[in-house]
């Protein structure tokens, strides 16, 4: 069985995999991309489990702390 996500309004629906791929890149811990990003780093580690979605806001000081585009934290 599969679970599906809902996204509430003002969020996107981030891809995991990629938001941890990018930090890897990055070569930061989920704790320096938390505080980075000025996020908690239990919040950080549910947003690459896929366990929470990211605001808009949230996604672009994500993609600010690692130095990328937005789309790159979506891509598949």
């Amino acid at each position: 069985m599969t679970t599906r996500q809902v996204v509430a309004p003002g969020r996107l629906n981030q891809n995991p995999k990629a938001v941890r791929r990018q930090r890897l890149i990055a070569g930061l811990s989920q704790k320096a991309l938390a505080e980075k990003a000025g996020v908690s780093a239990n919040h950080m580690c549910n947003i690459e489990r896929g366990h929470r979605s990211a605001s808009v806001e949230m996604l672009h000081r994500i993609a600010t702390a690692l130095e990328c585009d937005i789309e790159g934290l979506l891509a598949e």
